[in-house]
């Protein structure tokens, strides 16, 4: 009896990837399992007219191209996975440490005299008048008030206060514990209706996962080799794909109103090949913990942004693809280029911050990111130089008018780079090289 044959599905692909030394070469070792919406990256080999005259209408043979290995890749804004993402577009960290637990109360408008928070059972509370003990002085604007709590809450001797480390982020007041365990995470957060304050959560959250750092504007980038095994075909059938010397050139993150947090990495690579046998070893899995929607916040100069429908941030490598000339059809490698960090923000038309900074040409400070508020995990891009064009608006009637702003972000002089990227997670220090 004939044996049917076998068809691939993308319901039974696995993925699998591991970073290369040298570029091209195959990753050895045991690679990193991960998971994807989609996968378009693959080889591609055009055929070429051959445009020689003297045989009649009919055309000669074709030529051989040369090789493409080009294609958009979806996967999911995860808590763990992610950050091997982010170093084969930024390169490896910065830095890698433990921290203590975090938190945070945003402060929707100026206290009220006599509103209060409370920091680990300890009640600080806003005064119009001179402060004395547990007090903050309500300054001229809210920036300015958030400031002086900072600076009153870090000078304090009550020890419990005098465990963490408070910053101003113009409306926020980021909270940090100093010990880099757990125990930061029973510090207890609250605030009252004349505080205007809304706390991250009943406590401090995240005590002990490590904070993996990343900067833009790496001169050197790493590459991968990725492998797609197709297990609905038989063992011995030619069912893994592996695709070397892979760079990242475009990252796309879009916020929308629900669903899981997604990013389509744009990815350049040199070859393709098809074998038997997988190369990935025994591939690494970490747990899928997903960001939602739901948890997403984009943030100018510290404040929170209204009346955004939509949005979404890109950042790009241009990547060069140096074309040798050589026996194979492929790629030389591929050079870093200029980098470049676009937001396109849809809001209502309104009198919002966001038009002011707009309309009078204002450079900010954008951060753009996704934080779990059970454990703490978190990850935040920030640019530190945006400028936001004065777009044209159109009203195609009745209904509400809706404006669109392509924000742009530069290098900042004061630190050096245009972005830097923080996550936080309990994937150990150096994992993503260092």
């Amino acid at each position: 009896m004939a044996v049917a044959p076998r068809r691939a599905t993308g319901a039974n692909v696995f993925f699998a990837g591991g970073f290369e030394n040298p570029y091209g070469q195959l990753a050895a070792g045991n690679w990193n399992g991960f998971r994807a919406y989609s996968f378009g990256l693959g080889a591609a080999q055009e055929l070429l007219d051959e445009p020689l005259l003297g045989a009649g209408r009919d055309p000669d043979p074709f030529q051989l191209g040369a090789i493409d290995v080009t294609g958009n890749v979806v996967v999911p804004v995860d808590q763990r996975m992610f950050g091997f993402w982010l170093r084969l577009g930024f390169g490896p960290t910065q830095s890698s440490a433990a921290v203590g637990a975090r938190g945070y109360i945003d402060f929707s408008a100026l206290p009220v005299a006599t509103g209060a928070i409370t920091l680990a059972g300890t009640a600080w509370t806003f005064v119009a008048g001179a402060p004395a003990g547990s007090q903050t002085q309500i300054g001229a604007d809210l920036a300015a008030t958030v400031t002086q709590l900072a600076a009153d809450l870090n000078a304090s001797a009550v020890p419990a206060l005098a465990a963490a480390t408070y910053v101003a982020d113009g409306a926020r007041l980021r909270i940090q514990h100093d010990t880099a365990t757990t125990a930061g995470n029973a510090f207890a957060l609250a605030a009252d209706a004349n505080s205007k304050g809304k706390v991250s959560g009943s406590t401090l959250v995240g005590g002990g996962l490590i904070r993996h750092v990343w900067h833009s504007g790496a001169s050197v980038l790493p590459s991968m080799s990725l492998e797609t095994e197709h297990r609905d075909l038989a063992l011995g059938d030619l069912r893994f794909y592996q695709r070397m010397g892979v760079g990242l050139n475009t990252l796309q993150i879009d916020r929308d109103r629900a669903g899981s947090v997604r990013a389509t990495l744009g990815l350049i690579g040199q070859s393709e090949s098809r074998t038997a046998a997988t190369a990935a070893g025994v591939p690494v899995q970490y747990p899928v913990d997903l960001y939602s929607q739901f948890q997403g916040s984009i943030r100018f100069d510290g404040e929170g942004t209204a009346n955004l429908t939509g949005g979404n941030m890109a950042f790009g490598n241009n990547l060069d693809a140096v074309p040798v000339i050589d026996n194979d059809g492929m790629i030389g490698g591929l050079d870093p280029g200029a980098t470049q960090l676009g937001f396109s923000l849809t809001g209502r038309l309104s009198t919002t911050r966001l038009k002011a900074r707009a309309d009078a040409g204002l450079a900010s400070e954008l951060q753009f990111g996704f934080r779990a508020p059970t454990n703490g995990a978190e990850v935040v891009f920030t640019a530190h130089q945006v400028q936001l064009p004065k777009p044209r608006y159109e009203i195609p009637g009745p209904g509400g008018i809706e404006v669109t702003w392509d924000a742009r972000g530069s290098r900042a002089l004061t630190i050096g780079r245009a972005l830097t990227v923080e996550m936080f997670n309990d994937v150990a220090a150096n994992s993503y090289g260092m």
